[in-house]
């Protein structure tokens, strides 16, 4: 069977806009973007593109269930969860929240209230998930973003028994959707911050081709319905003039209800509206899946000297890792070998929960 490699996938996203829209309707938003790519990827003039340090950059976060952390802040700090941390002995072991999209650091409430008896909950907001605009537009690439997630982890286990600088073991790590996707990574590079993994919803094991016969149908529900729309949004918010950022909302309510199945105007639990801004992921995972795919860029693995090193999927990691994801979706965002690997590990464990 005929397949067609994942990292072309990006460019088959615009010939497909420009079968649906028209080429002469498409021609400026496919050519300004790809000069959008080529400014972030080769000369780095875009703001943002200068990769943060680990140990001096850091995002603000919040503690539950513990002793109260100051979380002070950084020249790339996120604007604070302003619940009040509830006060409870010291030194219980951390759970560490990475929410994914279009959720904010309140989607993990119900967990908080509950883990906040025998554990100190930490928990960030992703940058432009709040509303904190002390972040570049164009966001944080992957290996920026785990960069500032693992220093900020490091930084709320500083002067605890659990953290590696004392000889502990680290975290647990409790991650959702794209907060799956860099806990996975932040793992991987710095493995000493993490003793296990509660994994929510989303895991793949790599790229792969994709035969022909779902080639259509995928570029249709995944990416002109999906992750191009959430991608050209953000676009929008980020290169026109003044109402950029409010048009890209405006944008973003029917899509999101049509996920969510929420009212267009609203979403629960939030403090502040769902803005385009928080799509930069979906950019840089197709920019890496087409840099990488072409040689332009080493892989993961090559680029954090980790080559070799099992995933945690991996029968030869020891990491104790939990997968749950939801048994009754019409689409899942975890691949079969995954789940299969994991399985047949002796620390790991998979449930299927009904929704």
């Amino acid at each position: 069977m005929a397949l067609i490699p994942t990292f072309l996938f990006g460019p088959l996203l615009l010939i497909s806009w420009g079968l649906l829209l028209g080429f002469h309707q498409t021609r400026l938003f496919a050519a300004s973007f790809l000069a959008l790519i080529l400014l972030r990827v080769v000369f780095g003039l875009v703001a943002g593109s200068k990769a943060p340090t680990f140990g001096k950059e850091r995002l603000e976060y919040t503690v539950d269930g513990g002793e109260e952390d100051d979380g002070s802040s950084a020249s790339n700090a996120l604007r604070p969860n302003t619940r009040s941390a509830s006060k409870a002995p010291k030194m219980k072991p951390t759970i560490f929240f990475i929410h994914g999209w279009p959720d904010n650091s309140s989607v993990w409430d119900a967990q908080v209230s509950h883990f906040s008896k025998d554990y100190r909950c930490v928990r960030i907001n992703l940058p432009h998930f709040s509303s904190s605009s002390r972040h570049p537009a164009m966001g944080y690439s992957f290996d920026s973003l785990v960069t500032l997630l693992a220093s900020t982890l490091a930084h709320s286990l500083s002067g605890r028994p659990e953290s590696p600088e004392g000889g502990g073991a680290g975290a647990l790590l409790m991650v959702h959707d794209w907060g799956s996707w860099y806990g996975m990574q932040l793992q991987r590079r710095y493995p000493q911050l993490v003793r296990k993994m509660v994994v929510l919803d989303v895991a793949w094991v790599g790229y792969k081709p994709v035969p022909i016969s779902k080639a259509a149908g995928m570029l249709v529900a995944m990416g002109v319905a999906y992750q191009y729309y959430a991608i050209f949004t953000w676009y929008v918010s980020i290169t026109v003039p003044f109402v950029g950022p409010h048009l890209g909302g405006w944008m973003m309510l029917p899509f999101v209800s049509s996920f969510s199945q929420l009212p267009r105007t609203s979403y629960p639990d939030r403090e502040t509206p769902i803005n385009a801004m928080m799509n930069y992921p979906y950019f840089y995972l197709h920019l890496s899946m087409f840099l990488e795919g072409v040689g332009l860029v080493r892989g993961f693995d090559d680029r954090h000297g980790i080559a070799g090193k099992p995933p945690i999927y991996g029968s030869a990691e020891t990491l104790p890792v939990l997968f749950i994801y939801g048994a009754d979706k019409g689409f899942k965002f975890h691949s079969e070998k995954f789940e299969a690997l994991l399985r047949e590990r002796e620390n790991g464990e998979v449930k299927a929960v009904g929704v």
